[in-house]
């Protein structure tokens, strides 16, 4: 069944346009990407938000393919959500530590 996979996507790509359109304007304990490097300063702050927003997207984009995958191969349970759940994981690692990755070269620590 792909339509889980599809909700999983939608969520994906809702807060990546969210995080786009309305990024948080200032440094916050609630809302955005919240690390200790992002949070560092206003500037890494801001560009730490703007880099997320589009990994998100592009997240929820690699895990609609990964549906479609799914569904064509025709993969039975317990592979499903296994795989789906993988793609997860590794799409966060991936977002994770591209953006701690292009804030450290960027905002290099004193």
């Amino acid at each position: 069944m792909i339509l889980p996979q599809l909700l999983v996507t939608a969520v994906f790509l809702l807060c990546g346009l969210i995080m786009m359109r309305f990024p948080p304007k200032k440094i916050n304990p609630l809302y955005g990407y919240r690390t200790l490097a992002s949070m560092r300063n206003e500037e890494a702050w801001q560009f730490a938000q703007k880099l997320c927003a589009r990994r998100f997207i592009l997240l929820s984009l690699l895990s609609a393919v990964v549906a479609v995958f799914v569904w064509l191969a025709d993969l039975q349970e317990p592979w499903v959500p296994l795989v789906m759940l993988a793609s997860l994981i590794g799409g966060f690692i991936y977002m994770f530590r591209t953006v701690e990755k292009k804030l450290a070269r960027r905002f290099p620590q004193a």
